[in-house]
């Protein structure tokens, strides 16, 4: 997975509710402790990405070495993609894929 640390394409609008942090916090669980991966499909301002999520956890008073930026559509997709196979998959994401990929090997 790519990750904004070494250049994620990806960011959905930064979001400040903390209510989700206090519910973290009911079990037991330390916000600065928390791997945080934001999947999103693509980056609006890649250039200002950055500075959105210092701004962020500056905010939210949390590790910026601890929250992660991956899009759906370039890390995602291609990785799952790679590891389908011929299974016949309960998911419909997966089996479409699978779908895809064969439909590639026999017509391509």
């Amino acid at each position: 997975m790519v990750c904004r640390k070494v250049g994620a394409k990806c960011c959905s609008p930064i979001y400040t509710d903390p209510t989700p942090l206090k519910g973290v916090l009911v079990y037991g669980f330390s916000p600065n402790l928390i791997n945080r991966i934001w999947v999103c499909w693509t980056v609006k301002d890649i250039n200002n990405l950055d500075t959105m999520i210092s701004k962020y956890c500056k905010k939210m008073k949390l590790n910026i070495d601890k929250l992660n930026v991956v899009s759906f559509r370039d890390e995602i997709i291609p990785a799952l993609f790679d590891k389908v196979s011929t299974t016949n998959y309960e998911d419909d994401s997966l089996r479409m894929l699978s779908l895809l990929k064969q439909y590639q090997k026999q017509t391509g």
